[in-house]
Formats: C-alpha cells, sequence, structure tokens
C-alpha cells in the first residue's frame, strides 16, 4: 500500500495560510475608543449642579407656600370706603365695595340707561384698610355700605360744600320720525287756516338722549345723536295769508287765540320777555320791536290792530284812570308806551333791555287806554 506523503506539507501550509488572513483582519480592525473616565472636577461639577437644582426646588416650594399664606393673611384685611380719605364704612373686600358703589350710582341715574360717567366733588375712593384691627362688628354688607354713602350725601346737603355723586348716562330708543312738510301759499284763504294737498308718512329715528344727574336728580338732557332709518314722505300743505298780521310767518301762523281779557295778552306778552331785542320802528317779535311795535304786535295776535304811531295809540280804546288801570290796558307817556302787567308794572320794549319788565312811572303817565272788543 502506497502511502501519499505530499498530502501532508499541504495542510499545513492552509493552516498558516489562515493565520497569516485572521493577523491581518485584526490588523486592520478600528481599535474601540475607551471610555474617557470622569475626572475629579467633573464629578465635583455635577454633584453641585444637583444641589443647586435641589435648593432652586425647595426654594420654589417656600415661595410658594409664603405666597399663599401671605394672600390668605393679606384677605384678612377689609376694605373702607372713604369720602375724602374718612372712611365712612368698612366692606370685607374690594368686590363689596364695588357692588354698594354700583348700587348707589344705579339709583342716582336715570332709570333704564347705562352709565358713562361717574364723578363727585369729593373724592369718593375704595381703600384696603391699614389694619386687621377693624372692630368686625363695623364691616357692613353691601347694601348697608350703599346705604351708607346715602345717608353720607343726605348729612351733607346743609354743609357749605355737601357731596355731590355726579352720574352722566346715555338712552337710545326708536321714534317716529316726522319730516318737514311743504307748504304753498293761498292768497283767498285767511291766515291760519290750512289744508292738506298731499299727505305725508311717518318714518323712523333712532335717538340717542344724555341725562345728567346729582345726587339722583336729573338736572340736564340733551339729545345728543340722531340717526334716520327711515325718511317717510313730506306732506304738502296750503296755507291762507288773507289778514295775515305784521311780523307773522305765514307758514307757522296758527290764527289769532281768542281775545277773552287782559290777562291772557299779558301771557301772552310775558313769553317774549328777554328774548326779543329793541329795533327802532321794528314790528316783528322775531326780529326786533319798538315800545310801539311791541303793544302792537300783541294785540294783532289776538285780532285788534292799532295804529303805529304815539298820537294814533293815545287815542284808542277808552281812557281809564291809573288807579283802576287793569292787566293788559296801555300805559301811555309822551314818546313811550308799555302793556300794564298789575301791581304798578309793564311789560315794555327799551334800546337797552330790550322786551323786559319795568316799572310804570306816574309822573312820565299821559293817559292809560283799555281796548274793549
Amino acid at each position: 500500500m502506497e502511502i501519499q506523503e505530499n498530502n501532508i506539507p499541504e495542510k499545513t501550509e492552509d493552516k498558516k495560510e489562515e493565520k497569516k488572513s485572521r493577523a491581518k483582519r485584526i490588523k486592520d480592525r478600528k481599535p474601540r475608543e475607551k471610555k474617557k473616565k470622569k475626572t475629579g472636577i467633573c464629578k465635583a461639577i455635577c454633584r453641585n449642579h444637583r444641589k443647586i437644582a435641589a435648593s432652586l426646588l425647595i426654594i420654589g416650594v417656600f415661595m410658594s407656600l409664603f405666597a399663599f399664606a401671605a394672600s390668605k393673611f393679606f384677605s384678612l384685611y377689609p376694605y373702607a370706603i372713604t369720602v375724602d380719605n374718612q372712611p365712612i364704612c368698612y366692606v370685607k373686600n374690594e368686590a363689596a365695595a364695588d357692588d354698594a358703589l354700583n348700587k348707589v350710582y344705579d339709583e342716582y341715574s336715570k332709570e333704564k340707561t347705562d352709565i358713562k360717567v361717574v364723578s363727585s366733588n369729593k373724592r369718593i375712593k375704595i381703600k384696603k384698610a391699614d389694619s386687621i384691627k377693624a372692630d368686625s362688628q363695623k364691616i357692613v354688607s353691601s347694601e348697608e355700605a350703599a346705604e351708607c354713602i346715602r345717608d353720607k350725601v343726605k348729612t351733607t346737603k346743609k354743609e357749605k360744600r355737601p357731596v355731590e355723586i355726579i352720574v352722566i348716562s346715555a338712552d337710545t330708543k326708536e321714534k317716529d320720525y316726522i319730516p318737514k312738510p311743504n307748504y304753498e301759499k293761498d292768497k283767498t284763504m285767511l291766515a291760519g287756516e290750512a289744508k292738506i294737498k298731499v299727505k305725508g308718512k311717518k318714518g323712523r329715528q333712532k335717538i340717542s338722549i344724555t341725562y345728567k344727574s346729582v345726587n339722583g336728580k336729573i338736572v340736564s338732557k340733551e339729545q345728543t345723536a340722531r340717526e334716520i332709518l327711515d325718511k317717510g314722505s313730506k306732506a304738502t300743505i296750503i296755507k291762507g295769508t288773507l289778514g295775515l298780521p305784521e311780523g307773522e310767518d305765514w307758514r307757522t301762523y296758527d290764527g289769532d287765540p281768542v281775545f277773552k281779557d287782559g290777562a291772557e295778552l299779558v301771557t301772552t306778552a310775558s313769553n317774549y320777555i328777554g328774548k326779543v331785542r329793541y329795533v327802532w320802528g321794528g314790528r316783528s317779535l322775531k326780529t326786533g320791536v319798538s315800545c310801539l311795535g311791541l303793544v302792537k304786535a300783541i294785540y294783532a295776535k289776538y285780532g285788534i290792530y292799532l295804529p303805529m304811531s304815539h298820537p294814533g295809540m293815545k287815542r284808542s280804546g277808552i281812557g281809564v284812570s291809573y288807579s283802576k288801570a287793569q292787566k293788559g290796558d296801555i300805559i301811555c307817556y309822551k314818546s313811550h308806551v308799555g302793556i300794564y302787567i298789575g301791581n304798578g308794572k309793564m311789560i315794555d320794549a327799551t334800546s337797552k333791555l330790550g322786551v323786559s319788565i319795568r316799572p310804570v312811572s306816574r309822573k312820565k303817565l299821559v293817559t292809560v287806554r283799555r281796548i274793549v272788543r
């Protein structure tokens, strides 16, 4: 039997090649990075960070507890309602104080209006009390505090400077809008007579009104805005001009009032006191009158037409003595006239005062004329 001797060396060579290949792979492999070990300084810093974080957490918890305790403590302080820095009552908290003031403001404003501004001649404020020593029996409800404020207003009425609570409120509402009519003249119709040529139609408007109240009493009312929602349509009215009294506007003249006695005439004349200026020779109660023009215009309203001269005025009606003068009689001086109103006074027109009331001068009196109709 033959032995194959040459096979043994081949196996040995294969093993050598395998070892070389393995050694090369190990050599080519990247070495693993070794973990860096923390130095002593790094360890110290990490430990300090943990301590700081823990300290901050403890401080945060402590501050939260302190704030909670403080809020509870200070909530024990009552609130004072003051007038010129003088407390008039105490309530348990700010909300109760606000409620008390609002109750008063609502009561002192026009009913069913929106409050816009509140002011006072004396400072009314809400203020936290200085300590918790205030007697608990002195702390009142918001209703009682509101009554306390009202009492303060009432008790100062006799003072030189009483408390005044001023409330400005506003209201907006809708109402009918009537457009101004067109007018046409008719010279054949008597002045004051009218007839409708074309019927108009009502529209709608929104009006804003502002009210001013002082201690609950309305002292002024003003229309601040108006919005026309529906213009409607204008009417056309025919007005007469026949016999129109001098100085009257044919569009607005509604005819003569019924003349019953001089008292009614005096009432009519009184409506022009302080409203009509003096104009030499003037006859219009709108643009100005003289003394003659005033008497003539007032009597003309009752369908009585007097002469525009002093001699003519002195001859009008019947003469009466001054001791028997009645309201509505004409007081005649040499070159001045007026309407007697009783108690030794008359309504006349002068260059300095316009239409006004003045005492009758007996020394200047020439005659008293009574117009009988």
